[in-house]
């Protein structure tokens, strides 16, 4: 029993299926540099089980800045019963450079725990200096 518990307790989450639900599918952008006013495309691999989704198959998607608070971008987007969905992300025109992430903020039945310390349901962009005409 106290094998068990310890296994439970240091496993944590390290497959994408738990009792809990079913993370995305790995995340990719392109291009993964992108400058203020452009976009870039986010897709999703397939899912390695079943998304058990909570907003009738749609995920939000949000672009934020690596260590500031707030949202910069945020829609919603279909997602394929498998987990697969592409979108296009249009950084704001008034965003400074720097490093930024796109993630799935909502949308599915979270893995582990509240926090989504489990899940990396995100991917690394960044934004470049704004060219000047």
């Amino acid at each position: 029993m106290l094998a068990a518990a310890l296994l439970l307790l240091l496993g944590g989450c390290s497959v994408p299926e738990t009792e809990n639900g079913c993370v995305p599918g790995a995340l990719a952008a392109t291009p993964t540099v992108v400058a203020p006013g452009g976009t870039v495309t986010v897709t999703a691999a397939p899912a390695a089980c079943a998304i058990q989704f909570t907003d009738g198959g749609r995920y939000t998607l949000n672009l934020g800045r690596v260590g500031e608070t707030g949202v910069l971008w945020s829609d919603r987007v279909r997602v394929a019963q498998d987990g697969t969905f592409s979108a296009v992300v249009r950084v704001p025109r008034d965003v400074l450079a720097g490093r930024a992430y796109v993630r799935v903020a909502d949308g599915y039945r979270f893995s582990c725990d509240d926090t989504g310390s489990c899940a990396d349901d995100s991917v690394s962009i960044q934004i470049a200096d704004r060219v000047r005409p």
